[in-house]
């Protein structure tokens, strides 16, 4: 990718002269990079200012994750050894979000298909919850003008209230000092600062400031950042970061999840024999009427 011009914020995103025919091209369907728009790559600049890397692997979670964009995203930038559950609750967006990051072949990257509200007994267990709020999509409005049909002063009411219940479902998820980033593709207050000044009052958060240099055109808003498309070589994206500053940790294993076994030996080494480190992960099965207590045959997930 030489002779590219470098996209301020993300060292490894370029800005391409044209846009190719990335269906033509392997290397795009073996994973080798990932198309995204470059005002979401700023996440990558937040994570850089929030996150000690030094401090180890991290718990995260991106809760909107679909199409997948944010969670390669993160999937390159947490700490080596960290584990990124990436969380999709509509079938079709899930299929198309599994399907990038098989691509993208992180090992350390999961995946599930929950509603928010599903996750109540994960209370306190993520270093880092990503949510990238299904929004209006104002910051779109450049690049698809057909949404702006679809806008209405309603619709702004109904996001900003969806946001909320997705927020109060999110917050809950994180450890005392954990850092939320909260992110959507559009420009009004309602889904945005203000969403932010409601969790900072009634969630127990701390709206914590970022530091962009002045010739990314990052344009400060009353509690978060904006990019503009006239400022920025890229569309619209509100960003903020925020820490929680109550809450308890995460006390042993998950709720709901009490009929839990675990996976036989000859089955774990079955599986043992496609992994590189078994000895890191360990294996549970959750029974079913028909074929009794060992089956199906859960997936592997990282030992804490």
């Amino acid at each position: 990718m030489e002779n590219l011009e470098g996209v301020k914020w993300y060292n490894n995103g370029v800005y391409l002269p044209e846009r190719p025919s990335f269906t033509l091209d392997p290397r795009f369907h073996g994973g080798a990079y990932y198309v995204q728009e470059a005002s979401s790559m700023l996440i990558a600049a937040a994570v850089g200012q929030l996150i000690d890397s030094a401090a180890g692997p991290l718990r995260a979670l991106d809760l909107c994750a679909a199409p997948g964009g944010k969670s390669t995203l993160l999937a390159d930038v947490l700490p080596e050894g960290s584990f990124l559950l990436c969380n999709e609750v509509i079938r079709q967006r899930y299929q198309v979000l599994q399907y990038n990051l098989a691509k993208w072949g992180s090992a350390h990257t999961h995946l599930s298909q929950h509603d928010s509200a599903d996750f109540g007994g994960l209370e306190g267990f993520f270093d880092l919850v990503l949510l990238d709020a299904p929004c209006s999509g104002e910051g779109m409005f450049r690049k698809d003008p057909g949404a702006i049909g679809e806008w209405s002063p309603e619709q702004v009411a109904h996001n900003a209230a969806r946001q909320r219940r997705i927020i109060a479902a999110a917050v809950p998820l994180l450890r005392p000092g954990g850092i939320l980033l909260y992110s959507t593709c559009t420009y009004n207050d309602a889904e945005n600062s203000d969403n932010v000044a409601w969790m900072c009052k009634e969630l127990d958060m701390e709206f914590v400031p970022l530091d962009f240099p002045a010739d990314w055109q990052i344009a400060a808003r009353p509690m978060g950042y904006q990019c503009y498309p006239h400022r920025v070589r890229g569309e619209g994206l509100f960003l903020a970061g925020l820490r929680r500053s109550g809450g308890q940790p995460h006390q042993g294993k998950a709720r709901g999840y009490k009929k839990l076994a675990p996976l036989p030996k000859t089955q774990q080494a079955i599986l043992n024999a496609w992994l590189a480190n078994p000895d890191q992960y360990t294996y549970w099965t959750t029974p079913t009427a028909r074929s009794g207590p060992c089956s199906p045959l859960s997936s592997p997930t990282a030992n804490w």
